[in-house]
C-alpha cells in the first residue's frame, strides 16, 4: 500500500524538479575551455509528455529536439520515446534522480549519464564511434553541469 502512494509523489516530485529552463553558464564562466555554453529547455507538453529542447548559446532554434513520454513503475520514472529508440530511466538514490543508459544505433553507442536534484542537473551525454572514438559530448571525465535559471 505504501508504494502505490508513495509513486504519485515520486512522479511529482522528478516532474517538479526536471521540467524547467536550465543553464551551463557557471561552469562555462568558471572554465571557458571546458564545454559549450548551453540553454536547456524542460517543458511538460502533456500530462504524460516532456520536451527536452537544446540549445547553444544564443541560437533561435534547438540542436537536439526531442519530447519523451514519460510512466513510472516501482521506485524507477522512465523517459522514452519509441520513435527514435531512446529511453532514459530515472531511479532515486539518497535525494536525487540518477541515470545510466547505453543503446546502439547502427554502429553508434550512445551514453547518457545523469544527476538531478531540485536544482542543479549533471548530464554527460556521449556519442561513440565503432572503434570507441568520441563523436559527440565531452570527454570522459568531464561533465556539463546546469542549475536552473529564468531566462
Amino acid at each position: 500500500m505504501g508504494k502505490l502512494k508513495q509513486m504519485p509523489i515520486l512522479m511529482d516530485t522528478f516532474i517538479d524538479w526536471f521540467v524547467g529552463k536550465w543553464s551551463n553558464q557557471t561552469q562555462v564562466f568558471n572554465d571557458p575551455k571546458s564545454a559549450a555554453l548551453v540553454r536547456v529547455v524542460h517543458e511538460q507538453v502533456s500530462p504524460d509528455e516532456i520536451r527536452c529542447a537544446y540549445y547553444i548559446h544564443r541560437a533561435r532554434s534547438p540542436y537536439r529536439d526531442i519530447t519523451f513520454n514519460v510512466a513510472y513503475n516501482d521506485t524507477d520514472v522512465h523517459l522514452f520515446n519509441r520513435k527514435e529508440n531512446r529511453e532514459m530511466v530515472y531511479q532515486l538514490v539518497h535525494g536525487g534522480f540518477v541515470s545510466h543508459s547505453e543503446h546502439r544505433i547502427d554502429d553508434r553507442l550512445y551514453v547518457y549519464k545523469a544527476y538531478l536534484r531540485q536544482d542543479y542537473f549533471r548530464v554527460s551525454d556521449q556519442c561513440f564511434d565503432a572503434s570507441g572514438e568520441l563523436l559527440r559530448g565531452l570527454s570522459n571525465d568531464s561533465d556539463f553541469v546546469f542549475t536552473k535559471v529564468s531566462f
